[in-house]
Parts: structure tokens; C-alpha cells; sequence
């Protein structure tokens, strides 16, 4: 598939990096024995603003400091190589695929 547009490309980051917590379809994914202990829909965080988003990517902490377990560690030993530009791509996708308005600034 193409990854022309922030939407290609944070659709192909989100499909290789959040699938395993969050489902395939990015709503959600229910605790088992085989994934590490379910994580939320993805919806939660498209809402998160451009900063907050890349906090998260960055610590795993939500808005307000709370430290996310799974995802802290995630983020601190995984997504912290992103470059700030495909944390905006996947955020950027996110929002679109959540059926939310597309930034200023996101491309």
C-alpha cells in the first residue's frame, strides 16, 4: 500500500507497532494468555493533543502524569526511536480512522 500521506504512513507505523495491545482494529484488545494484558481502544489517545501525544509516545504516560504499565515500558524502550514526524503520522491517522477532524499542521 502506498505511504504517501500521513494517513498511509501512520496507518503503516500503528498497523507493525499497536496491533499486538490494542487489536487490528486499534478499538481495543481483550485480555489472554498470548497478548500482554490487553490494551484500550486507541480512540482514547487520538483526542490527545499534539504534545500529550508525543509525551506518551516518549514516557507512556497519559495526560496527567498517570504512568500506563505496559505501555510506559513500550514507549520508553521502543517508540522512543521514532522520529517525531511518524509520531505525527500516527497520531495523524488515529484521528482519521477515529472519525476526527485532521489537525492544522497534520499532512
Amino acid at each position: 500500500m502506498p505511504r504517501t500521506s500521513a494517513f498511509e504512513r501512520g496507518r503503516y507505523l500503528a498497523s507493525i507497532t499497536c496491533t499486538e495491545c490494542h487489536g487490528l482494529e486499534f478499538r481495543g484488545n481483550e485480555f489472554n494468555d498470548n497478548t500482554y494484558d490487553g490494551g484500550p481502544s486507541l480512540a482514547i489517545v487520538a483526542i490527545y493533543d499534539r504534545d500529550a501525544f508525543r509525551e506518551l509516545m516518549r514516557t507512556g504516560k497519559s495526560v496527567g502524569g498517570r504512568d500506563l504499565g505496559e505501555m510506559a515500558w513500550v514507549a520508553r524502550n521502543g517508540f522512543v526511536h521514532f522520529k517525531e514526524g511518524e509520531i505525527d503520522d500516527i497520531r495523524a491517522f488515529l484521528r482519521t480512522y477515529h472519525g476526527l477532524p485532521e489537525d492544522e499542521g497534520d499532512h
